[in-house]
């Protein structure tokens, strides 16, 4: 299956990303998983789209370990923390550029239906490209650590203070 963790709202884009899944021919599921948010986020669920809902955290990281592929393909994000929860997992990333991902992922335009398709094929039918995502996030998620993160702000905030 194809899996995609989100909040099912607008920002999110699933009405594109349910789009480029009916358009790749990709004959696995796409399961989306994460609780109803504001607005509408998918007006109708086309065959072999299945809407899972919230799920507890172990029920997720096997979701994850399971997945030929997340696709997370937001239109606004501050981060991005599925796609590192992804990456962690070792499962391949489909998504739009989207400050946790860098170089770990397969990057996509989030508004062109067809390139997100072609890169959910791609993926699927390339074994080899699903290997080379695999490692590159792992490498990228590894680098992802609250001690990094709070280095970074120390040193912005050394910057702002000598200024």
């Amino acid at each position: 299956y194809l899996l995609s963790v989100s909040t099912l709202e607008p920002r999110k884009n699933l009405r594109r990303l349910v789009e480029a899944y009916a358009l790749s021919g990709v004959r696995l599921p796409l399961k989306i998983v994460g609780p109803t948010g504001w607005g509408t986020a998918l007006r109708e669920v086309p065959s072999g789209v299945e809407l899972v809902g919230r799920v507890d955290d172990d029920e997720l990281a096997s979701l994850y370990a399971g997945a030929r592929l997340l696709a997370y393909v937001p239109l606004e994000e501050g981060f991005g923390l599925p796609a590192v929860e992804a990456m962690r997992a070792g499962c391949p990333v489909v998504a739009s550029s989207i400050p946790s991902v860098g170089d770990g992922a397969e990057v996509v335009d989030p508004l062109d239906v067809a390139a997100i398709a072609a890169a959910l094929r791609g993926v699927v039918d390339t074994p080899s490209r699903a290997d080379e995502l695999s490692i590159r996030g792992l490498r990228r998620a590894a680098g992802l650590t609250w001690a990094r993160c709070l280095a970074a702000h120390e040193q912005v905030w050394d910057g702002l203070c000598r200024s």
